[in-house]
C-alpha cells in the first residue's frame, strides 16, 4: 500500500514537472519570437542612423544590435535544453508504457 501511493505521487510530480517544462518550451518561443523582432527594430534604426550619418547613434545601435544576437543565442540554448528535457520525458513515458516481455519458460530439471 505504501509503495503504491509513493508510486503514485512519484507519477504525479513527473507529470507536473513535465507540464512545466512544456510551458517552458512555449515561453522560450514566444521570447524568442520577441528577441527576434527587437533585433529587426533595431537593425531599421541602424539602417536609419547610418544613413542620416550619425556615428554616434551608429555605434549605440551596433551595440543594441550585438546584445540582441547574444539574447537571443540564449533564448534559442534555454529552448533546445527545454525541447530535450521534454522529449526525455516523452521517451521515458513511452517505455514506461510498454508492455513487459514474458520471461523464457526455464526448463525443467530431472
Amino acid at each position: 500500500m505504501k509503495s503504491s501511493v509513493v508510486a503514485i505521487a512519484f507519477a504525479l510530480a513527473c507529470g507536473a514537472a513535465f507540464a512545466q517544462t512544456e510551458a517552458n518550451v512555449k515561453a522560450d518561443r514566444e521570447q524568442l519570437k520577441q528577441d527576434e523582432a527587437q533585433l529587426r527594430a533595431d537593425q531599421r534604426q541602424l539602417r536609419r542612423h547610418k544613413a542620416a550619418g550619425d556615428a554616434a547613434a551608429v555605434a549605440e545601435d551596433k551595440e543594441r544590435v550585438e546584445r540582441d544576437r547574444a539574447q537571443i543565442r540564449a533564448t534559442r540554448q534555454r529552448l533546445q535544453t527545454n525541447i530535450d528535457k521534454v522529449k526525455d520525458a516523452q521517451k521515458k513515458e513511452a517505455e514506461a508504457k510498454k508492455p513487459l516481455k514474458p520471461r523464457p519458460a526455464v526448463p525443467e530439471a530431472k
